[in-house]
């Protein structure tokens, strides 16, 4: 009997608080939300975002969820991530090529580089494609945005550091790249939050900031990771790795101002 009235107290709670949230505010616009974004940038919109929409109108089937093209971005962008962590032995303290020196089967084959360059641009043209399918399909919610900023959150985060051993940063180096990549992606959640909005400057990472950030890797499966280790007289004797992670302070700073 004691179980029986436990249960039944238990589904009368919620069913009193499901009928309550059906009746707010927060739940009727649940039913009537949608997504509110722009990209001011002149890259996606002519060459990125028409390409987006013609993958999605040609190559993608309507009973395709949009949160799966999300996933899939995330599995192929984190893929070549993780392999990045894997072959560098899991040490992040140090100079990947320091480490690579000791042991070298801790350095990356440099064809790994350059699939990192492709899966980066593969991460972004799906990224690009599943707000276009959910606009399509008619089925934006606030979960898939929720599951879209959180992949990128992951993302953006893993890449950081990911990208701090293809560019050889020392510790310090590998801390200030990963603040300068997730500061403008937090500060522009956070004006999303109070401006229903997430804007996107004429200038910005998600777009110009990818394609440079792939090329890079590119260039590095061709010169080798050392390259940025070697004091170069066109930068005054200064060593690319330091001057690309306060060029990515500086523009770091600039977007998210």
């Amino acid at each position: 009997t004691t179980t029986t009235t436990t249960t039944n107290n238990n589904n009368s709670f919620f069913s009193r608080w499901i009928a309550s949230s059906r009746s707010s505010q927060r739940a009727r616009s649940f039913q009537t939300y949608a997504y509110v974004g722009t990209d001011s940038s002149l890259i996606y919109r002519f060459a990125l975002g028409p390409l987006a929409s013609f993958l999605v109108r040609f190559c993608i089937p309507r009973w395709v969820a949009p949160n799966c093209i999300t996933l899939i971005g995330l599995v192929i962008g984190l893929s070549s991530q993780i392999a990045i962590l894997f072959t560098t032995c899991g040490n992040l303290s140090a100079v990947a090529s320091e480490v690579a020196a000791r042991d070298p089967s801790c350095a990356p084959p440099p064809f790994l580089f350059a699939y990192d360059a492709v899966a980066l641009l593969a991460y972004q043209t799906l990224d690009n494609m599943d707000g276009k399918q959910a606009r399509r399909t008619k089925t934006s919610s606030p979960l898939g945005l929720l599951l879209d900023h959180g992949c990128d959150a992951l993302h953006a985060s893993l890449g950081a550091i990911a990208a701090s051993l293809v560019f050889q940063c020392t510790p310090w180096g590998m801390f200030a790249k990963f603040g300068a990549t997730v500061l403008p992606f937090y500060m522009c959640t956070w004006e999303e939050r109070h401006t229903g909005s997430f804007t996107l400057p004429i200038i910005n990472g998600p777009t110009e900031g990818l394609i440079v950030l792939a090329s890079l890797k590119a260039l590095t499966a061709f010169v080798g990771p050392t390259w940025w280790t070697q004091p170069e007289p066109w930068l005054n004797n200064h060593e690319p790795r330091n001057v690309l992670v306060a060029i990515s302070i500086t523009s770091a700073t600039i977007t998210a101002i």
